[in-house]
């Protein structure tokens, strides 16, 4: 495969992160909060150096997943991170929309090998 399409103009919406990936209290993001926590020993607090390690990743990993639906196409993404010493494998799932460049983030989570 290759690069996920224009990854230099990614963004990373704060509530993504904050409201759902590491919100121990999120109805479907709970569990995603927890496997952080236990894998990089990050919780809610740690929100931004979660999109650091994303963004200075995201160029140097191949997408390994694509599925089109009627909104764009939809990329599956796994990168190798490094938070607080610790490295991990998280999958990132972004969507490039119809008529736009820009590949919004989804979600992502912890691989918990």
């Amino acid at each position: 495969m290759s690069l996920l399409p224009n990854y230099e103009l990614a963004e990373i919406p704060d509530e993504k992160i904050y409201d759902h990936c590491l919100n121990p209290y999120h109805e479907r993001g709970q569990h995603k909060a927890k496997i952080f926590r236990q894998v990089f020993g990050i919780t809610i607090e740690h929100g931004e150096l979660l999109k650091m390690a994303i963004f200075a990743q995201l160029g140097k990993f191949e997408v390994t997943a694509i599925r089109k639906n009627s909104f764009g196409v939809i990329y599956t993404v796994p990168l190798k991170i490094s938070i607080f010493d610790k490295e991990a494998e998280i999958i990132t799932a972004r969507i490039v929309e119809n008529n736009s460049l820009i590949p919004r983030f989804l979600t992502c989570y912890a691989d918990k090998k």
